[in-house]
């Protein structure tokens, strides 16, 4: 570490982090913070689960210096454990706004979809109501559907496959009944749980894919 940073020095170079670390120190500045409350009405924070720790703190010291701050986040989608974020950060944040009495803020839920037909909609819900049981309220899991299929589109069948029966027997099963290869995709938690799938469906010559 001390290598690498010394490394950046000589060649007067930023990674990421530099910059996450350097903004954050930035907002100490009087003449920094002067400027873009001068500069700036609006802050938008979109993607706001994506965040890391240090980002919440950088974007929380800029809405203190516009006039209206907009994050939009879904703690269902904080994917980048790795940087830092997760659900419990993106939920403690929206606490921490709902918490707040005299700081003019409100926490808006978004709890209808307007774009994906009720099929999409409902297997989202039973997925999402079954992973974040306990970690998230009912009215943050689920979503209402505003389209209606007025075309009465299959889009989407979604099927909880009873173990016994297995899923590579079941696979093999709808495609002998009609349906193709391609219009059927098996989710699971890990690449090894794919593999004990796959590899029998390979071995009876239906084409797969991982």
């Amino acid at each position: 570490q001390e290598q690498y940073s010394q490394y950046k020095q000589e060649k007067n170079i930023l990674d990421y982090n530099d910059m996450e670390k350097y903004m954050l120190r930035l907002m100490n500045n009087d003449d920094a913070r002067n400027e873009i409350a001068n500069s700036y009405k609006y802050l938008f924070v979109d993607e706001f689960q994506d965040s890391s720790p240090m980002q919440v703190k950088i974007f929380e010291a800029l809405s203190n210096l516009v006039s209206h701050s907009y994050w939009v986040g879904d703690s269902k989608q904080a994917i980048y454990a790795f940087r830092g974020s997760d659900t419990d950060l993106t939920t403690a944040v929206v606490e921490h706004i709902r918490a707040g009495k005299n700081n003019n803020c409100e926490v808006k839920l978004l709890g209808t979809s307007y774009r994906s037909l009720p099929d999409i909609v409902e297997f989202t819900n039973d997925i999402f109501s079954k992973t974040f049981k306990g970690i998230l309220n009912e009215k943050e899991i689920t979503l209402n559907h505003a389209r209606e299929n007025t075309k009465n589109i299959q889009c989407l069948q979604y099927i909880d496959v009873d173990k016994e029966i297995g899923i590579p027997h079941y696979v093999a099963q709808l495609i002998n009944d009609g349906a193709k290869p391609n219009e059927i995709a098996v989710i699971a938690r890990t690449n090894s749980e794919l593999n004990d799938i796959a590899t029998p469906l390979a071995n009876a010559g239906i084409p797969v894919n991982i």
